[in-house]
């Protein structure tokens, strides 16, 4: 059975539905400080897909005007809520949680389905695939916004439910109340789709599955595997005689960018897993955390001293390439100087250019 966007979808409204319900019953108070933690990964899931995948940001001319009310102002009130839940999650550090509630547990179950389908519909543009097309429509994107604004709403309601349990720890209830006005009013702009089927094309984004490569032949040895690689390398060899083993300044300088660009491409990819894991996992398997971020700082290493050698080659083929000086080239700016001013003593001229 394949996946689809819609598996994604259904799980996280079920999860937030459940921790809305148990919100609302009732929840003690170290429970309740366990659920700004998820609740923050919540805002940074949706801002995400606001960014990504939501209609684009209407022009300074148009923000008066409904589509800037519908499109941009849940961005704003969603950033202002993200700035506020997480400096409530820095003043709550140390603090005992409950992280075994249902509300954390639920809401941490909703964050993670809503991100797991947002990767799954970011599969399809690197490279881009058909499906990109339906995703970038504009009533697809209308129903992504609905999606946004339907969750916030509920998140709305788990922090209003969970707010006096949290201001007896401490905190302050202003920005509490900020706090649920601003998901609240992300969450009353509900941009309702009127596209038919657009929804239902959302939901049905299956996963990208790309094909395996072809495995290799069976070989007997590893000198087999190797044979038509030394044979092409003997080959170009003795094409280029003249080449006599040597590298120019120009193949140095093209070997050391190719390393650059390629070290640049795996620390941006574990740059980007180490943050994925960490907003998936923020506070367990620190031991992987901590390997990522020391193999992203081994590259970067790697990458500085590669950068180095390019710049010194860049460096060399200059100075190699800079032209030498003209011996007459006074005699140029002397005919110069007489061509430009004309006089009737031409030679006069000359002689004050010459001193």
């Amino acid at each position: 059975m394949t996946t689809v966007y819609g598996d994604f979808l259904r799980e996280a409204f079920e999860q937030m539905n459940t921790a809305v319900y148990c919100a609302e019953r009732s929840i003690s108070g170290v429970a309740a400080i366990a659920t700004i933690e998820p609740a923050h990964r919540m805002t940074t899931v949706l801002l995400r897909y606001l960014g990504d995948l939501a209609p684009e940001r209407a022009p300074a001319r148009e923000r008066l005007s409904q589509l800037w009310d519908r499109v941009n102002h849940p961005r704003v009130r969603l950033e202002e809520a993200d700035v506020i839940l997480r400096d409530l999650d820095r003043q709550l550090a140390g603090r005992s949680r409950n992280t075994a509630h249902p509300v954390p547990v639920h809401l941490a179950g909703a964050a993670l389905a809503l991100g797991t389908g947002h990767d799954l519909l970011k599969t399809h543009y690197n490279p881009r695939s058909d499906w990109a097309n339906a995703i970038e429509d504009m009533g697809v994107r209308h129903a992504v916004l609905d999606i946004v604004a339907r969750q916030s709403q509920l998140l709305g309601r788990v922090i209003k439910a969970v707010k006096a349990e949290v201001r007896r720890a401490g905190l302050d209830s202003v920005r509490l109340s900020r706090l649920v006005t601003a998901l609240q009013t992300a969450g009353d702009i509900t941009f309702r789709v009127t596209a038919p089927g657009a929804a239902e094309t959302l939901a049905a984004v299956p996963l990208r599955v790309v094909q395996p490569p072809s495995a290799l032949a069976a070989t007997a040895s590893v000198e087999q595997l190797c044979a038509g690689i030394i044979t092409n390398a003997e080959g170009i060899r003795a094409a280029r005689p003249e080449a006599g083993g040597q590298l120019s300044s120009a193949d140095c300088r093209r070997n050391a960018t190719a390393a650059v660009v390629a070290l640049h491409c795996a620390y941006q990819a574990v740059t980007m897993l180490t943050r994925r894991y960490t907003e998936l996992h923020p506070a367990r398997e620190l031991l992987v955390r901590r390997a990522l971020r020391q193999s992203a700082e081994g590259l970067h290493r790697v990458l500085d001293r590669w950068q180095a050698v390019r710049h010194r080659w860049q460096r060399l083929l200059f100075d190699q390439r800079r032209p030498g000086p003209a011996g007459h080239l006074d005699q140029m700016t002397i005919g110069w100087a007489v061509s430009s001013r004309p006089t009737q003593n031409g030679p006069s001229s000359c002689v004050t250019c010459r001193r």
